[in-house]
């Protein structure tokens, strides 16, 4: 009981963690021919990017916001901008691939939401590898592709951000609407707060009811006499296992008190996320399968 309160702990500082050490980033649809070839090449560079070590924006929230564009941005770097700050990211990955021949071409930029281009790789040219298998050829030139934009190298956060490197001022940045991470970790710390309080109260009731059994075992009003058949043994495990629960539920207790401070405290200081109207359902690719996703305001 104490080990799966620990873990909660753990949980709730990895979940925290990880959501503020990956840049998030959202891709637009890969730019690609028209047709089934097209939309597998797309699928599977949403699952290549999927498996991307950044904060991925769900695909679905994307093709939400692009709804209003016919489905792409075509390349404007205002659409662009704007696809960014309506899935609450701080980049946007824009790609194109097309093949002539036996040979792929690719490339790809990194758009930061003040419109800075902050990494460009491209035109690539990889030949194919298989006759048989286009997706072994497209992840062949995706693999590529994002080796070269090395995407988790990306500041995590607008004050991690540095001026480019002809010592010109960067563009006046403006932050995104704020994310759901620290409303996410205090929600993490909450249920382990609620975790807390059961394992608490299950452990003082088993002590209460085991404490009732042992003063009507092994003790009397008074007490200098104690009854003649009494097992010592019995009664000495009996009285360790009441001081177990007890230590048990006065631990509970503990941490559930001060993971209930915390994710209070959490959820007052993070911002109120905004309203979405209509809940949005996805599925999108990943590494080992797919991503579902429910967006929506709850």
């Amino acid at each position: 009981m104490r080990m799966g309160l620990g873990f909660c702990w753990v949980v709730g500082w990895m979940v925290s963690a990880v959501a503020w050490a990956q840049p998030p980033v959202s891709a637009h649809p890969l730019t690609v021919e028209k047709g089934p070839r097209g939309e597998r090449w797309n699928a599977l560079f949403m699952r290549e990017f999927a498996a991307q070590n950044v904060a991925m924006t769900p695909e679905v929230v994307v093709e939400g916001f692009l709804q209003r564009y016919e489905g792409s941005c075509k390349g404007d770097m205002d659409c662009l901008q704007q696809l960014g700050y309506a899935t609450q990211a701080y980049y946007v990955l824009d790609g194109h691939m097309s093949r002539k021949g036996d040979v792929y071409t690719a490339g790809a930029r990194v758009i930061r939401v003040d419109g800075l281009v902050v990494k460009e790789v491209g035109p690539l040219e990889v030949e194919r590898v298989s006759n048989t298998s286009e997706e072994a050829n497209a992840r062949a030139v995706y693999s590529k592709l994002f080796a070269a934009l090395k995407l988790e190298a990306l500041p995590a956060h607008p004050f991690a951000i540095k001026p480019p490197p002809n010592d010109e001022p960067p563009p006046a940045f403006v932050p995104p609407p704020p994310d759901g991470r620290l409303r996410t970790a205090s929600y993490s710390l909450l249920g382990c707060a609620g975790a807390g309080v059961v394992a608490g109260s299950v452990s003082a009731l088993l002590a209460n009811s085991n404490h009732k059994n042992y003063k009507k075992r092994y003790s009397t009003d008074d007490t200098r006499v104690l009854y003649a058949d009494v097992d010592p043994m019995a009664a000495q495990k009996l009285s360790d296992k009441v001081r177990t629960q007890k230590t048990v539920a006065i631990v509970s207790f503990s941490v559930a008190t001060a993971a209930a401070i915390a994710g209070a405290t959490l959820l007052f200081v993070s911002p109120t996320p905004q309203k979405n109207k209509v809940a949005k359902l996805g599925l999108a690719p990943t590494a080992d399968g797919f991503l579902l996703s429910l967006h929506g305001n709850f």
